[in-house]
């Protein structure tokens, strides 16, 4: 296994496989994009068997948003979800994310502490709450 920081050439790969996981995000340019692959080089969606994005918000206050991290139905409860985290976890700090309730034990076993809506950044938590409109289960995590 290797875990791949992409790069914007492989924008359009990325989005593909994402859709077919049936996970819709948007990539911006300031994202970071880890994918575990097969092989240490990426040439398209069927190369990648798990991603996940960090982006940093507001670098000033030094903090993380970890989000997207999908792995490929075949492959999941194999480790592949927490191997990128932990690879996330070792090259960023003060990360945040949000997930569905039914992923806190996932979250707490990688040492990520679950936070109240009044214990986040502003940002975040207005971000939260509009993310919470359709997603009512979300829960917020800050691995520091």
């Amino acid at each position: 296994m290797h875990i791949v920081t992409l790069s914007k050439a492989h924008k359009k790969a990325l989005l593909r496989f994402y859709k077919s996981q049936h996970y819709p995000i948007s990539y911006m340019g300031f994202d970071t994009c880890y994918v575990l692959a097969d092989s240490p080089s990426v040439n398209n969606e069927n190369d990648m068997l798990a991603a996940a994005f960090c982006s940093e918000i507001n670098p000033e206050y030094g903090y993380t948003f970890l989000h997207g991290v999908v792995v490929k139905t075949q492959h999941q409860h194999q480790g592949l979800g927490s191997i990128l985290v932990k690879h996330a976890i070792n090259q960023h700090r003060n990360i945040y994310c949000f997930a569905d309730a039914k992923l806190t034990p996932f979250y707490l076993q990688l040492n990520f502490v679950k936070k109240t809506q009044s214990n986040l950044p502003t940002s975040l938590c207005n971000r939260l709450k509009s993310y919470q409109v359709k997603h009512p289960n979300l829960v917020a995590f800050i691995h520091p």
